[in-house]
Parts: structure tokens; sequence; C-alpha cells
């Protein structure tokens, strides 16, 4: 039976919602701009690089460039969604910087790695099971896919959950005892699907400061 009282909460909270996961994705894309920017500035190319190691370094200039005013105007998770592909792209431009720089081909046009986007472009895909739970196939960069393949802890985006920190993967199983769905039916970028589950974990466990770092 419709409820014109119950229709109009739910509204203000999807509403409420979505302004804490935009706060949040935007702090997030500030933190991964920071990162991007500590990047660039400490890849200094020698004299002799080449044209096209020179055009890819300018074009992560750019993408930074380019970021930095999106961060400035965004007002929307869709705006930081756009603003995370741009970040996606500025890494890729570096990591083809360093392996032109390094004599080896360009790494494939992959999407971030899985466990933290601010590792930079994915370079290999692997099988891989978090504690407990099942096998799953995801992207990895270079130095997850080491650490997994030698039995150590890929280094993760992690989500403060009350007093402890998990990876940004797990955290929806922390408000498992909830009613509260964490599925969303709009897919996300990477930057905003981790705002979104700070966000619905904050809402679900009322009270608690939920923060996430890189």
């Amino acid at each position: 039976m419709w409820n014109p009282i119950r229709r109009r909460r739910e509204r203000r909270e999807a509403h409420l919602l979505e302004r804490q996961a935009f706060r949040a994705a935007k702090r997030l894309a500030r933190e991964d701009l920071m990162v991007l920017g500590e990047d660039v500035a400490g890849l200094a190319l020698p004299p002799e690089a080449s044209q096209e190691v020179r055009e890819h370094h300018r074009f992560a200039l750019e993408g930074y460039d380019r970021a930095r005013g999106m961060l400035d105007a965004a007002d929307s998770t869709d705006d930081v969604d756009r603003l995370d592909e741009v970040l996606q792209l500025a890494r890729w431009e570096l990591a083809a910087v360093r392996a032109l720089e390094a004599g080896e081909p360009l790494p494939p046009r992959r999407g971030p790695c899985f466990f933290n986007p601010q590792h930079g472009p994915a370079v290999a895909r692997l099988d891989w099971a978090p504690p407990h739970g099942s096998s799953r196939r995801v992207e990895v960069c270079r130095g997850c896919e080491l650490r997994v393949e030698t039995g150590a802890d890929p280094a993760h985006r992690e989500v403060r959950v009350g007093d402890r920190y998990v990876p940004w993967w797990q955290a929806p199983s922390a408000a498992h005892f909830t009613s509260m769905p964490l599925a969303e039916s709009v897919e996300h970028g990477p930057l905003v699907t981790a705002a979104l589950t700070e966000a619905r974990i904050h809402a679900s466990l009322a009270g608690i400061s939920i923060t996430v770092r890189g």
C-alpha cells in the first residue's frame, strides 16, 4: 500500500546518503589527486628522453591539471566518476613513461588496481580469495600481483569501521546485521564505489565515525 509519508522519508534518506557519499568521494578524490601529483612531480625525465616518453609525460601532467579543475567544480558523485576516469588515464600515462624508460612495451589499457586505484593501472588478472571468502577474478597492479603470489597481503584502500580499519571490499560485511542494502543499481567507478561503501556503513552504524584512507 502506497504510503506518502514513508515515501518522503525514503527520498529524504536517499538524498542524505547521496550527499554523504559525494562528500566522501570528493575527499577520496582529493587524496588520489595528491598522490598523482606527487608521482608526476617525482618522475623527472632525463635529457635524452624520447619524444614518445615526453608526450606521455605531458599527457599525465595535463590529466593532473584537468582533474584538479574538475575536483574544484565537482558537485555530485557523477562529477567524481568523470574525475576518476581522468585520474585513471593520467595514471596510465605515467605507467607508460615508466615502461618506455625501462625499455618495456606500453602497459595494457586496463582498469585500476582492484586493491587500491592509487597503485595505477592493472597489469594482470588473477584469482584471489579474501580470508574465509570465495575466489574471484580481479585486476591488479604489478606490486599487488607479486604480493599475492608470495602470500603477502595486498596494500588495500581501507575503510574505518568503528575502532578498526578493514579493506574497502570487506567493509559491507561489517554491516551484515542491518537490513540496509549495499548493492547499487547504478555502476560507479572505484572511487565512488568506495565512498558509497563508507556512506552506507555510516548510515547503518549510526553514531560510528567512518573514514577512508588510501
